[in-house]
């Protein structure tokens, strides 16, 4: 099923080899690519909340975007991520959707796990990070930047912090793949952070984009 990334990718492709230009022959120097080429950028959503990976539905003619968080709402519990940096959780994530066909833009999920670092003059927020569609069913990946002690130390609230979900017709959401439990046995005890950045998923099952993983001696 085609994704809005995979259209984005292949229309880049397309403009990029309209303005390359080519040697001419012989080598005699370059020509201009053809005139009349022009890109037109259109706002069709603001103030989203952090966002980071966005899928396109075409049964139902929508852009679902994965929004983090909100700074301000993230007031704890707290804890300390990989490199000693201070964060605290809130439950401002959420999936935006833009629908083509019309329709109010929305929120469909919220209430989301989110972590944002606690430093003054930052907008670091980690938490939902990306969302994926196959056969009607949505996919999501959850970001960390940490490890399992510091997932403890947010509270129960964090569990699916680092983690890959289904998102049911009703908005709940059912772990499936437990990133950061897996990266963080497979490198202990020198494991210093998971975070979970993109997932993809087909009749594979899911991939998963993991941008933690040991500490720097271990390669």
């Amino acid at each position: 099923m085609p994704t809005m990334r995979r259209r984005v990718q292949l229309t880049a492709l397309a403009a990029l080899g309209l303005m390359m230009t080519v040697a001419a022959p012989g080598g005699a120097g370059v020509q201009p690519a053809p005139t009349g080429v022009s890109t037109t950028i259109e706002v069709v959503a603001d103030g989203l909340n952090a966002p980071r990976g966005l899928v396109y539905d075409p049964d139902l003619r929508r852009v679902l975007v994965a929004e983090a968080g909100v700074v301000a709402e993230n007031t704890g519990p707290c804890g300390f991520a990989e490199r000693g940096l201070p964060f605290c959780l809130g439950h401002s994530g959420s999936i935006f959707e833009y629908s083509e066909a019309g329709a109010p833009a929305r929120r469909i999920v919220t209430g989301l796990p989110s972590t944002a670092l606690q430093i003054p003059g930052t907008s670091v927020v980690i938490g939902l990070h990306d969302v994926t569609l196959l056969e009607g069913r949505l996919t999501v990946a959850f970001g960390t930047l940490g490890n399992e002690p510091y997932r403890q130390s947010l509270g129960a609230g964090a569990a699916l912090l680092g983690q890959i979900a289904t998102v049911g017709g009703s908005g709940k959401l059912k772990p499936i793949a437990d990133i950061l439990t897996f990266i963080d046995q497979r490198y202990a005890p020198d494991h210093f952070e998971a975070n979970p950045y993109g997932v993809i998923t087909g009749s594979y099952g899911a991939a998963v984009a993991n941008a933690g993983g040991p500490g720097p001696d271990r390669g």
